[in-house]
């Protein structure tokens, strides 16, 4: 290889591919995840209230988390001013240990999945090497075979696990305080 680096290439263009991908979708992967979590049984917070669904505190305009409950919050900074966030349900989790930002996770690597191939097939037109600087870090024991992953097919694989990551962070960052209407 010469004076190309891959990984920077990579990195750049998966980012500025994510924080695209979250500006025009992320408010509704956000809804998707207040959905699918409303009948999550959320543990009581200090502030008294006994164990109940995450869509009856949100409802409710009431923390979703103990951290986010103002009486523990004083000392906490704006954190604990933003009960009912987007970075309170991502940071919720379940009574059993189940983690709301789980279902942020699965759309996140589902959306990936989908835009990958593209994202790939545009890096390689830009950039024909990359695809075999990225196949060439991968052992070829991975197909089974022991002959060499296709380059297409590793480069792809890496942008949308790439890409599932970056989206995650980019809702957090972008979105956590966002407050969440009672209907999100």
């Amino acid at each position: 290889m010469n004076d190309f680096d891959g990984a920077t290439v990579l990195a750049d263009a998966v980012h500025r591919a994510a924080l695209a991908r979250v500006a025009t979708t992320g408010p509704h992967w956000v809804s998707l995840v207040v959905h699918t979590s409303r009948e999550m049984t959320l543990p009581p917070t200090p502030s008294g209230h006994d164990a109940e669904p995450l869509g009856q505190r949100l409802d409710e305009g009431r923390p979703l988390t103990p951290l986010a409950d103002p009486q523990v919050g004083a000392g906490l900074g704006t954190f604990a001013e933003r009960p009912a966030s987007v970075g309170d349900l991502l940071a919720a989790r379940g009574t059993h240990g189940e983690r709301v930002v789980g279902q942020l996770e699965r759309q996140c690597a589902l959306e990936a999945a989908r835009f990958a191939p593209m994202l790939a097939d545009e890096l390689t037109r830009e950039h024909p090497e990359l695809a075999g600087a990225v196949a060439a870090r991968h052992p070829s024991s991975l197909t089974g075979d022991g002959g060499p992953l296709d380059p297409a097919a590793a480069l792809a694989c890496e942008v949308a696990a790439l890409l599932a990551l970056e989206m995650v962070a980019a809702v957090a960052d972008q979105l956590a305080a966002v407050p969440l209407a009672p209907e999100a």
